[in-house]
C-alpha cells in the first residue's frame, strides 16, 4: 500500500451529481493497493458435496489506520480493477429415447435420478465476478459488485477463463469522529481465483 498525498485536491468525486466542469476541493489521503497489500484467506470447501468445490469464497482483506475524521463529512472514492480466473461448472446429462433417437436432458444438482446412466460435460454457465466491501471502524461505508458471466450456446469447455471487472465506490457520510481504521474486503465468486488487484482509494473531506 502506498500513501500518495495529504494535500488539497480539486477533483470531481461525484460526477453523476455535478454539472460538467464542476469540481470539489477536498483535503485528504490517496492510497494505492495491489494484491500484495491484502491478506489472503482461502475459501472453505463444501464437505457435503466436494464435487461442488467451495462453500465460501476466497477473501482478500486490507486493514489500516486513517486520519482526518473530526466529525465532519467524509469522502470515500475507490476504483479497483480485479483480474482473475472464472469458473465453468460441469453439467450432468441424462439420456432418454424418443422414437428410437437418443436425447439428453440436464440433471438437477440434487434428487435427480437417471436410469440409463448419466454423462458429465462442461456446463453452459461461465462465471467470473468480484465484490468489494468498505467499512471504517466496523461502520459500513459502501459495496460494489461486477461480473463477466457468460451463457454458452453449447457444452464446450472455455479455453480462456481470464477476465477482469471494475469496482467503484463513491460515498460520503458523517462518522462522528469514529472513523479510525479502514477495512477493505475483496472477494471473487465461488470457485473463482483473483490474480491481480489494482486499487486506488481517496479518503478525505471538503476543504
Amino acid at each position: 500500500m502506498k500513501l500518495l498525498s495529504y494535500l488539497p485536491l480539486a477533483i470531481s468525486l461525484f460526477a453523476a451529481n455535478a454539472d460538467a466542469g464542476d469540481t470539489t476541493v477536498v483535503f485528504g489521503d490517496r492510497y494505492t493497493f495491489t494484491e500484495a497489500d491484502f491478506t489472503f484467506t482461502a475459501g472453505q470447501p463444501n464437505p457435503a458435496f466436494p464435487e461442488w468445490g467451495q462453500m465460501t469464497s476466497d477473501e482478500y482483506v486490507a486493514e489500516f489506520s486513517v486520519r482526518g475524521d473530526d466529525g465532519q463529512t467524509l469522502l470515500f472514492d475507490l476504483d479497483a480493477d480485479v483480474w482473475g480466473y472464472g469458473h465453468q461448472a460441469d453439467q450432468a446429462l441424462c439420456p432418454y429415447i424418443v422414437d428410437g433417437v437418443i436425447h439428453y436432458r440436464e440433471m438437477a444438482p440434487l434428487g435427480d435420478i437417471c436410469i440409463w446412466g448419466r454423462k458429465t460435460v462442461p456446463g453452459k454457465d461461465f462465471r467470473y465476478s468480484a465484490s468489494v466491501n468498505i467499512s471504517c471502524s466496523d461502520m459500513p461505508v459502501g459495496v460494489d459488485i461486477d461480473n463477466r458471466n457468460e451463457r454458452l450456446e453449447d457444452y464446450v469447455e472455455m479455453t480462456n477463463t481470464y477476465r477482469g471487472v471494475r469496482l467503484r465506490v463513491d460515498k460520503q457520510g458523517v462518522y462522528d469522529g469514529q472513523c479510525k481504521t479502514m477495512k477493505i474486503v475483496v472477494r471473487p465468486g465461488l470457485n473463482q481465483k483473483i490474480d491481480q488487484i489494482d486499487m486506488d482509494l481517496f479518503f478525505g473531506s471538503p476543504f
